[in-house]
């Protein structure tokens, strides 16, 4: 992983993402390279956030040490099994709106589209106080938008409809996988003495 390539990357998408997008359509990089070195160094970074917020959390929750391990590792887990998921599903999705499917196109835009909200909850997570700054992630929405252009090549007239249903895949995706693997893991971690 080279951190000039991340942060560079990261700083395209954020500040000048029509020229991003256009460096990243010409790209031939593989969905498992790009979740390497682009998505799973920002996840491991919102799981540390998530760590170290934990121990600033108030009094009333007093969050033991093992609980925020294990919550920085739901945080890990349901970030990357998100990505692949709802990839997945918004790769099978394309055809109803004139869209090839290209499960690596997919990849590429779930990844680059979301790095608004990896960058709101790497802020966001370091303290409870901080959590507002998670609308920030809502630009991922506008990134999403150019991107669909961009990287999937979709019809202006069925835009709007592919852009809202594949957010919706992705927000419920992720809630549905944290309640899951969340509740699963903190049941079976914390029951058990």
């Amino acid at each position: 992983m080279n951190i000039n390539i991340l942060i560079n990357r990261v700083k395209g998408i954020i500040i000048n993402p029509i020229k991003e997008w256009e460096i990243i359509r010409t790209e031939n990089t593989d969905k498992n390279t790009i979740i390497k070195e682009f998505a799973l160094p920002l996840i491991i970074l919102i799981s540390i956030s998530t760590l170290i917020g934990s121990f600033g959390s108030p009094k009333f929750l007093n969050p033991s040490i093992s609980y925020s391990v294990v919550s920085a590792f739901i945080t890990l887990t349901v970030s990357i099994a998100s990505i692949y998921i709802s990839s997945y599903i918004i790769n099978e999705i394309a055809p109803n709106f004139g869209i090839a499917k290209n499960i690596e196109n997919s990849f590429k835009l779930v990844i680059y589209s979301t790095t608004p909200a990896y960058l709101a909850s790497i802020i966001a997570n370091f303290h409870w106080t901080l959590g507002f700054l998670n609308i920030l992630g809502v630009y991922s929405v506008y990134l999403f938008w150019l991107g669909a252009s961009q990287i999937l090549n979709i019809q202006e007239d069925k835009k709007v409809g592919f852009v809202l249903l594949s957010f919706l895949i992705l927000l419920i995706v992720y809630l549905v996988l944290a309640i899951l693997i969340g509740g699963i893991i903190l049941s079976t971690a914390f029951t058990f003495k």
